[in-house]
């Protein structure tokens, strides 16, 4: 500020020179203005964004919350050690509720908006499959926790990446087990619409042929809180288990009303069911409950700071999709780093090629895509008793 004082000393006190006196002003002002714009440059690394396409509100809100931490710790680890490749990394975390028609608003929110080179998102399969064909007509790079058979795309071609197994996979999974760990010989198989054709059929085909029957096969409807009518269905097929092909909104109450029926058929769920609010809402009738886990606990993380600083990062517990996100968004900062060394500067095509590539040792283990953009060796457990 002593510059433009003087300055105003100096017009006041040659005002017959005053034309001189303004031209010197403006050049002076002009110096320090590009000074100090040159300061700012050499202090500020530009900017590019990643998304974060989510649930915060509605049933699912837990879901957002326990990987919102992981994937802001992942953004500040790299932003501390230097950005990524010369540029400094922001997120753009956006609420989808889980619903599709929230998902594709959000997708076409994410794509607008040009300096947002890569999402992840898409912990639901009917919201992901909403945001997928935005996505993917934008060329969009999207790295999904969704697990429908339906999001694969074609070999080469697609924006799409998945961190988790199809839900085929995880049905095949859980069929041999219920025919063979669990001995079952009569199955009833529940599932929603969405994962009737994937999770149901992977069961039923693997159940068979583990010489199980089926004995009974309904699918019911999403938010769907009375189950009278299949409480009478199951007891007159008298199934010594259950298959459960859904969520856990739906599970625990179709579990709580199968126990207060008398209904005793041991329960195993599909992925869906891998939810703590399972026992919340079921309560005492969600025991000795199996179900299949495409998520990946903390306490798998082999490395113990790293697992004590993921569990205090999040607004939530750490759930089955917490190591997973954080991996993800490191997925997505390293091809990102290897496309703006290759061009030059950052762009979603590019970095739909980096991804391709990715060979990444991940906290939930080694990762990289096959050409659909399948996850190889995705992990698929079972678990029993014990909620994470």
């Amino acid at each position: 500020m002593p510059c433009f004082s003087k300055t105003a000393s100096v017009l006041k006190s040659h005002a017959p020179n005053s034309r001189c006196a303004r031209d010197w002003c403006l050049l002076t002002i002009a110096f320090l203005f590009l000074a100090l714009s040159a300061c700012q440059v050499r202090g500020t690394r530009p900017i590019i964004k990643i998304g974060l396409s989510a649930p915060f509100s509605g049933f699912d809100e837990s879901v957002g919350y326990s990987v919102i931490g992981a994937v802001r710790m992942a953004i500040r680890e790299r932003n501390q050690g230097g950005g990524v490749a010369g540029y400094s990394v922001e997120l753009v975390a956006l609420d989808d509720g889980n619903e599709p028609a929230m998902a594709a608003q959000r997708a076409r929110e994410m794509i607008i908006d040009p300096a947002v080179m890569a999402v992840l998102g898409g912990f639901d399969d009917n919201a992901a499959l909403a945001a997928v064909e935005e996505y993917r007509q934008a060329g969009m790079p999207f790295i999904t926790l969704a697990t429908s058979d339906r999001l694969s795309s074609q070999p080469g071609t697609g924006p799409i990446f998945h961190l988790l197994a199809r839900q085929s996979d995880a049905g095949r999974r859980a069929g041999e087990f219920a025919s063979g760990t669990l001995h079952a010989r009569r199955i009833a198989i529940v599932s929603d619409a969405e994962s009737d054709q994937g999770l149901g059929d992977g069961f039923a085909s693997a159940a068979l042929a583990g010489g199980a029957a089926i004995v009974m096969r309904v699918q019911i409807e999403r938010w769907q809180l009375d189950f009278a009518e299949t409480m009478r269905q199951v007891a007159v097929a008298s199934p010594d288990a259950i298959f459960f092909a859904g969520r856990a909104a739906e599970a625990g109450e179709f579990l709580k009303q199968a126990r207060a029926a008398g209904i005793a058929a041991t329960f195993l769920g599909g992925p869906g069911v891998d939810d703590v609010r399972l026992v919340q809402i079921a309560g005492p009738a969600a025991q000795a409950v199996y179900y299949t886990s495409l998520g990946f606990a903390l306490s798998q993380v082999a490395d113990a700071d790293l697992r004590e600083r993921l569990s205090k990062a999040g607004l939530r517990p750490a759930g089955a999709y917490t190591v997973l996100a954080y991996d993800g968004t490191n997925i997505m900062l390293d091809a990102l780093a290897r496309a703006i060394k290759v061009n030059g500067k950052p762009t979603r095509q590019a970095v739909v090629q980096a991804l391709r590539t990715t060979r990444y040792a991940g906290a939930s283990g080694e990762i990289s895509f096959d050409d659909r953009g399948n996850r190889q060796q995705s992990p698929l457990e079972i678990y029993t008793d014990t909620y994470r």
